[in-house]
């Protein structure tokens, strides 16, 4: 067959190429979902470490009422904190308070135990650590935990009024009186202070 008028009949069909509106839309639409994309990534990467801390909240929050059943939802927020992020030490901390209340010792003091090796900081563990050994007469290692929360928090109260308590154990009588009444000559209505005084009829 002949080419008339010179047609060239190998070209190809043209493309449908986007029309300057076209593209406008979509530079639009890019920009309309480019805020979500932007806001999945961030929840994607920061919503466990955050959801793990509001459950901690919401069992702190509870804890504060001391109702039984506050107690045993409680013990579940922390729970439920440490499935998301087992480190969590304060969560840890969190179930030791929990059994302090129910008077399970033994659960707390194994809790304690396990939120100071998570989070070695965590100074009131630590005081209640040294605590219960006073009470258990292990006053060698009272006194360790007694150090170790003295150097994260110097001059602090409560671990003066750890101290007295590990010295009075020690037949110390006059120093643990005199470290118990250094701590009321600043703060007279420290509870730490009074209760140690007034247990120890001092």
């Amino acid at each position: 067959a002949s080419n008339r008028g010179g047609a060239n009949v190998n070209r190809k069909p043209p493309v449908d190429e986007p029309t300057p509106g076209r593209r406008a839309c979509r530079r639009l639409a890019a920009l309309k979902f480019a805020p979500l994309a932007l806001l999945l990534g961030v929840a994607a990467c920061s919503s466990p470490n955050q959801e793990a801390h509001q459950h901690y909240e919401r069992g702190v929050a509870l804890l504060a009422k001391s109702g039984e059943d506050d107690l045993m939802e409680a013990d579940k927020a922390f729970r439920a904190a440490l499935e998301i992020k087992r480190t969590l030490g304060h969560a840890i901390y969190g179930l030791s308070l929990v059994a302090e209340k129910q008077g399970k010792l033994r659960e707390q003091f194994s809790y304690l135990n396990q939120a100071v090796v998570q989070d070695p900081g965590l100074f009131d563990a630590h005081i209640k650590i040294g605590n219960l050994l006073v009470g258990a007469g292990q006053l060698d290692k009272a006194q360790e935990s007694c150090d170790r929360a003295s150097s994260l928090r110097q001059n602090d109260p409560s671990s003066a009024i750890l101290q007295a308590a590990i010295l009075l154990k020690r037949g110390e009588q006059a120093k643990a009186v005199a470290m118990a009444r250094e701590v009321l000559a600043t703060q007279p209505e420290n509870a730490d202070a009074l209760q140690f005084m007034a247990g120890e009829r001092l």
